[in-house]
């Protein structure tokens, strides 16, 4: 089946210490204003690690040390990561800028 190939040649994903205290501050930050949208929004994270565990190019390149980043959708907020050694390092949870 493609979706078994496809979970195979996916790429495990580490978080770094930092981006995961970021995205852990804003999971809390939510959850204690609307449990159910923190739950939507931990559930479109996992989804989105999930394309990029199998497409690590998906992500917008920022030219720096082969950094990339991409926009969870429905979230308001962006990863960067970094293709390294086989895996895929989470380096910063960010809310995105709202565009003026």
């Amino acid at each position: 089946m493609a979706s078994d190939n496809a979970r195979s040649s996916s790429l495990p994903v580490r978080w770094m210490p930092s981006a995961a205290h970021a995205y852990s501050e804003s999971l809390d930050y939510i959850a204690a204003q609307d449990a159910h949208a923190a739950a939507r929004i931990i559930e479109r994270v996992k989804a989105a690690l999930a394309v990029i565990a199998a497409q690590p190019a998906i992500g917008t390149s920022l030219g720096a040390h082969g950094r990339r980043r991409f926009a969870i959708p429905r979230t308001g907020h962006l990863i960067e990561y970094r293709v390294m050694h086989h895996e895929i390092k989470i380096i910063r949870w960010a809310r995105q800028r709202r565009r003026s």
